[in-house]
C-alpha cells in the first residue's frame, strides 16, 4: 500500500512548491505496515459511506476543501491518495473537516512518510 498527501495552505504557503508526503507500508515494521493498512481501508470505507449518503458532496471536494480553508486563518487543506492493491482512491479534508480516522492516518503519515 502507498499513500502520498499533498498539504496547501498554512502559515507559510507555497502553491505547489512543496512536494507530497510519501508513505510506503512496506518500509515500516510488520506490526505497523498491517496497522496503516487497515487504518487505511477504514478510512476509504468511510469516504465510500459517506459518498453514497451524499454524492452531491463528494463531487464538490476541492471547491469545498477550498472554502473550508478560507474560513480559518491559515487553514490547511489535504489531499491523501491511497493505493491499496488495485484501487486508487483520492481524498480531500480540511482543518475544519476530517474523520478521526483521516486524522489519525495523516499524523501516521507526516511522521513516517519522507518528501
Amino acid at each position: 500500500m502507498r499513500i502520498e498527501v499533498a498539504i496547501e495552505g498554512g502559515l507559510v504557503s507555497a502553491p505547489g512548491l512543496e512536494k507530497p508526503i510519501v508513505l510506503e507500508s512496506a518500509n515500516l515494521p510488520s506490526g505497523e505496515g498491517e496497522a496503516c493498512e487497515q487504518l487505511a481501508r477504514e478510512v476509504v470505507a468511510g469516504a465510500d459511506a459517506e459518498a453514497g449518503a451524499a454524492p452531491a458532496q463528494a463531487q464538490m471536494g476541492g471547491q469545498m476543501r477550498g472554502q473550508m480553508r478560507g474560513q480559518v486563518p491559515d487553514g490547511r487543506s489535504y489531499r491523501m491518495k491511497i493505493e491499496l492493491g488495485n484501487r486508487t482512491v483520492s481524498l480531500d479534508a480540511s482543518d475544519m473537516a476530517m474523520s478521526p480516522a483521516y486524522r489519525k492516518l495523516l499524523k501516521l503519515v507526516r511522521t513516517h512518510g519522507s518528501r
